[in-house]
């Protein structure tokens, strides 16, 4: 254990802690206990322990101080523990979270306060990032999320957990903990929520909750016991906390409940999860059918008394009056949660005055429920009203009115009304054209391009459609949002199939015309306009808002035009050849370039020469995954050395994923069923010798994807092997993962790529081992010789490697493939020798497996 070579042993301590635990702890301790270079031996010793002790818990503890991911480690020993030594995790995990806020909390950010005449936004800003605040969140949510049986934890040791627990979250939400002049109760942090609603990071609120609640099933004295330890806190979170083993205690012990309520005033103001009165009217409701008048009357007494929001003179008019319904609220909802049987004559009648006013659950509307900002008039009212009313109200709420109405606060605006006008005409078509006919361009085309969309929708014949959509285009509605919303509905009706009259098409050119001709003035796209990131063939869509206008109009032709019968090519080449010279938007053309597949239709050498010209002015339609796929698609009817032009325009361009965009094309056109000429002595280049490592990736994405594919699996082959034989490990990592999960099996193609990797000088990486194991497992009756090899040397590798002294998922298919090699006739040796190497690095379920055997044996 001293020795230079500490893995040597690590088998037989293994061993030798089923054998006497005591005195091999005690030899770890010595010799192992607290030091650096044999944490990951200790962890990986203790794994297999079955009795633990406070000996076993006090050197993981120290071997945690220095093991690479802790969090993981402790996660995985807490599911190990608990049930069996649930005490010892618990204090485990409270260690880890103690040390390391300790560590941090000297150098806790402080923000700055702003100056008093900093704007509100900023103001805003800083309230919602302010530090402390800030960090402590994120601290506790991290040990929220790191272990994942706290719950299980708690309910097994809940007063070991409370214990454990209490004092560092008290510790670390002290410093989030604050006082509000004007609302006297105790300091909250608005970060801890016990409560079961849904949300991120709950395990660790839960399991408080949990164990406060099991303490006072299991062992009230204890529970009270610990809440008098506590009751000095000042923090809101830690009475909260306790307040659910309250609750718990209420039905058979009033008394104390009603004695927690009335020590302090602040107990009558707990809340949580946007309930400021949440806890104690729980605990009020607990002891309702059990409480004594005695204790009823003083409780009574006290909630008269209580004053949640300051009444102070000190405060603004309007601060008093909105506190004023906040007493009277929160009082009405305390006293009805006591039987109204023990309270005076005068309670009981002020609490049915009160209710008068905040409705009979004492909820106040208006300052307890959320209303949501609508329209003026909905739907329904609209389908009941005269048509001059309802255009009354779009005469009130023009365009510029947005979503805010110009008088009310909490009614919406023409974008609101204009919604509500296109939930009528889905369900009144009718009644909806003859308003729309009546509303004015310039001042309402928002209504109607809302109320246009929604026609698409329905049933209304498409030629009566198309000449509402002409009838508005005459008088005068010429808005982006109008043309965005009408070009959308018509491409939905063209793509029905029915196309689209002359005129709509006219229309539709007439809009693209307003665009002036002339050189692009448009900047180019930044990349951070969500194009995609690799593989671009293979991987899904990037995502970006598809934009207004343009995009739609020259989308809405494009389905109109090929819908047509027969389809109008021709037109639609030089609707594109014409456009493609105007000064577009840039989003616009990268938005199209997923509809270029369509070219193929077209005639070949007008399509290749709109795309040169498209790919010249506008490059950010070809650096997209929209425009990779297009040009995936042109490599099947484009001129063979025009498609070859495009890639290389491609290569050159300065799009950062260019290089893993061209390998990915190069390998497509080189192993599909009809290759490109050019292309299989490109992939082959790009193997051999690659001018950019990206490309070697892009290509290797593909050729191993093709490989999957029984159609072109025996074109990839050659070029796979390649790949494996370049002995690099980003391509082992691309290759394997999909060899892990091939769905052909074996072949003699899966043969061949099996010898590549045989005849490599170096082995596969431990990072690729898992892959790596799932697929020879598959192989292993096929192959024995081969995966014994590669196991070999794997396990070599492994044994080398500190830490992959774990294999994961892949260790149960690894102690499999062992034993059945074992079972083969003519290598049972490899096989055992295969197994034995899997015991000295105690691979999980080995062991396992040895006993299983030696039992069947005996």
């Amino acid at each position: 254990m001293v020795g230079d070579r500490p893995n040597a042993t690590y088998a037989a301590i293994a061993a030798s802690l089923k054998l006497d635990p005591d005195e091999t702890l005690t030899l770890m301790a010595r010799h192992w206990g607290g030091s650096a270079e044999h944490a990951e031996l200790v962890v990986g010793a203790l794994r297999g322990l079955e009795d633990w002790t406070e000996q076993a818990r006090d050197l993981l503890d120290a071997a945690l101080q220095h093991a690479a991911h802790p969090e993981q480690v402790l996660d995985a020993f807490a599911w190990q523990l608990k049930g069996k030594a649930p005490g010892h995790a618990i204090e485990l995990i409270a260690r880890f979270l103690e040390r390391n806020f300790k560590a941090r909390e000297p150098t806790l950010p402080r923000s700055v306060p702003l100056s008093p005449d900093a704007p509100q936004d900023a103001w805003l800003r800083w309230y919602l990032d302010r530090e402390p605040l800030k960090t402590i969140r994120d601290i506790f949510q991290s040990a929220s999320s790191a272990i994942h049986v706290l719950v299980e934890l708690a309910e097994a040791e809940p007063e070991t957990f409370l214990r454990a627990f209490l004092p560092w979250v008290a510790a670390v939400l002290s410093h989030a903990a604050e006082a509000d002049e004007w609302h006297p109760a105790y300091l909250a942090d608005h970060i801890c929520d016990c409560s079961h609603r849904v949300g991120p990071s709950r395990e660790l609120p839960q399991a408080l909750r949990a164990a406060s609640e099991a303490l006072a099933r299991v062992d009230p004295a204890k529970f009270l016991i610990l809440c008098s330890e506590w009751a000095t806190s000042e923090l809101q979170t830690i009475h909260v906390i306790l307040s659910y083993g309250y609750e718990r205690l209420g039905p058979a012990d009033s008394r104390s409940v009603a004695a927690y309520l009335l020590a302090d005033p602040r107990r009558l103001k707990l809340g949580e999860a946007g309930d400021p009165d949440a806890r104690s009217i729980a605990l009020l409701q607990s002891i309702r059918d059990t409480v004594s008048a005695e204790d009823a009357g003083a409780l009574e007494t006290a909630i008269h008394a209580s004053e949640p929001s300051s009444q102070s003179l000190a405060r603004p008019v309007t601060a008093r009056r909105a506190a004023r319904m906040i007493n009277r609220e929160h009082r009405l909802r305390l006293l009805q949660a006591l039987p109204a049987a023990m309270l005076s004559d005068r309670t009981r009648s002020q609490i049915e005055q009160e209710a008068r006013v905040f409705g009979e659950n004492g909820r106040v509307r208006g300052l307890t429920e959320v209303k949501r900002i609508g329209s003026p008039m909905s739907a329904e009212q609209m389908a009941a009203a005269e048509d001059n009313h309802v255009l009354q109200l779009f005469e009130d709420l023009p365009d510029s009115t947005g979503f805010q109405h110009p008088k009310r606060i909490m009614d919406g605006g023409a974008i609101e009304a204009g919604r509500e006008l296109a939930t009528l005409a889905k369900k009144l078509p009718g009644r909806a054209v003859a308003l729309i006919d009546q509303l004015a361009p310039e001042r309402n085309e928002i209504p109607v391009a809302l109320a246009i969309s929604a026609l698409s929708e329905t049933d209304m014949p498409t030629s009566d459609f198309c000449e509402l959509v002409r009838s508005c285009n005459a008088r005068g509605f010429s808005s982006g949002e109008f043309r965005d919303d009408a070009a959308r509905a018509l491409a939905r009706r063209a793509d029905s199939g029915e196309g689209l009259p002359e005129f709509i098409v006219n229309m539709l050119r007439g809009w693209l015309a307003e665009i002036p001709v002339g050189a692009r003035t448009k900047p180019a796209l930044t990349s951070d306009r969500n194009e995609g990131s690799p593989p671009f063939l293979l991987g899904g869509g990037g995502i970006f808002a598809l934009p207004a206008g343009n995009f739609n109009v020259l989308d809405a032709l494009l389905v109109a035009l090929l819908s047509a019968k027969p389809p109008r090519t021709a037109e639609l080449m030089s609707v594109l050849q014409e456009h493609v010279q105007r000064d577009e938007e840039p989003i616009a053309w990268r938005a199209f370039a997923h509809r270029l597949e369509h070219l193929r239709h077209c005639d070949k050498s007008s399509a290749s020469e709109f795309i040169a010209e498209l790919f010249r002015r506008y490059p950010e339609a070809l650096e997209c995954r929209a425009g990779v796929t297009s040009l995936a698609w042109a490599g099947w009817w484009a001129d063979p050395s025009v498609v070859k032009t495009w890639l290389d325009l491609l290569a050159r361009s300065a799009w950062e994923h260019a290089a893993e965009a061209v390998g990915e094309l190069t390998a497509l056109f080189a192993i599909r069923r009809q290759p490109l000429p050019w292309a299989e002595h490109d992939l082959r280049q790009i193997i051999a010798s690659p001018h950019d490592p990206s490309q070697l990736l892009g290509a290797a994405e593909l050729t191993a994807d093709l490989w999957r594919d029984p159609a072109r699996r025996a074109r990839a082959c050659p070029y796979l092997c390649d790949l494996v034989r370049l002995q690099q490990p980003a391509i082992d990592e691309i290759v394997l993962k999909r060899l892990a999960h091939d769905d052909v099996g074996v072949d003699d193609l899966a043969r061949e790529v099996l010898q590549a990797f045989a005849t490599r000088a170096e082995p596969v990486t431990v990072e690729c081992s898992n892959d790596l194991i799932s697929w020879l497992s598959t192989l292993v009756h096929a192959e024995p010789a081969s995966v014994h090899q590669l196991l070999t040397s794997l396990l070599s590798a492994l044994a080398k490697d500190p830490d992959s002294m774990r294999i994961g998922f892949s260790a149960g298919e690894l102690v499999n493939t062992a034993l059945t090699l074992q079972r083969m006739p003519g290598l049972r040796e490899q096989g055992l020798d295969l197994f034995e190497q899997l015991l000295a690095l105690d691979l999980y379920g080995a062991r396992g497996a040895l006993d299983e055997i030696d039992s069947a044996r005996r």
